[in-house]
């Protein structure tokens, strides 16, 4: 299934609160579905994959009396008035083609130049990319200190927590053998 740009923004522009790295990594999705998609409508465009350049004008012909999408397409391009010879065809028919390929790519650029643009302000909106490289590091050292000193209290509040937890235990050990009548060395 196709994907229009208003389609592929919108995924990117949800209404739900995303990290600015989550919104950067979907803004490269659409980028590169952009980018696919503008492939695949150039490609169809050169070569598509039902050949009406080999029609002959008798062939056309007969399609228009079938009423067949292509034959209305080009008869409506020359403002309903069907070629009266296969000169007039063979112009009417690369005047349709040149119209149709310069209103494709300016449609393509556009979705991928837009997708571009979102993906470039995400990137710049970034926390931290306006800093050099030095104070990027400094940066990172600060936070590598802080983690050290949160470890440091956490491993320091896990061993509170072990002995709280063995003092609980054997206080519930010597009640319930006292509640049973067990006796039990401990």
């Amino acid at each position: 299934a196709k994907m229009n740009n208003q389609q592929m923004q919108s995924k990117v522009e949800q209404p739900e609160k995303i990290d600015p790295i989550t919104a950067v990594q979907d803004s490269i999705d659409t980028l590169s579905l952009s980018l696919f998609e503008a492939l695949r409508g150039l490609r169809d465009a050169v070569a598509p994959t039902i050949d009406h350049e080999d029609m002959e004008y008798e062939d056309f012909l007969m399609a228009y009396a079938k009423d067949q999408p292509y034959a209305l397409e080009l008869i409506e391009a020359s403002d309903g008035n069907p070629p009266k010879s296969r000169d007039e065809y063979l112009k009417l028919r690369a005047k349709n083609e040149m119209k149709k390929h310069a209103e494709l790519v300016p449609k393509l650029a556009q979705g991928v130049l837009g997708a571009s643009d979102k993906l470039d302000t995400l990137v710049s909106e970034l926390p931290g990319m306006h800093r050099t490289k030095a104070e990027q590091m400094d940066r990172i050292q600060e936070l590598l200190d802080e983690n050290k000193v949160v470890d440091e209290e956490l491993q320091e509040v896990y061993k509170k927590t072990e002995i709280r937890r063995d003092e609980i235990r054997l206080a519930l050990q010597k009640v319930t053998c006292r509640a049973l009548g067990i006796e039990e060395e401990i």
